[in-house]
């Protein structure tokens, strides 16, 4: 996702759903960095923007490959 982003920014950013049928990209986000408060502005936006929707983000479980600054960031965001 770094080698696809925009020049202007650091990573192209996707967030993906599952149900019992399929895989669909439900998030598409350009990041400026890389850093945990990038993934925490991240995050904690879709959380308010969710809400103003009447949806409530709650994940049972997050599948992320190694990256400690998003994974620090969805463990404050969406504490268990």
């Amino acid at each position: 996702t770094f080698r696809t982003a925009p020049s202007l920014f650091t990573q192209a950013y996707y967030i993906h759903d599952w149900d019992e049928f399929s895989m669909k990209a439900v998030v598409y986000s350009c990041c400026e960095d890389k850093t945990e408060e990038g993934y925490r502005h991240l995050f904690t936006s879709l959380v308010t923007y969710a809400n103003t929707k009447n949806i409530t983000l709650n994940p049972s479980s997050v599948l992320i490959d190694f990256e400690q600054g998003a994974i620090n960031a969805i463990n404050y965001v969406f504490p268990q």
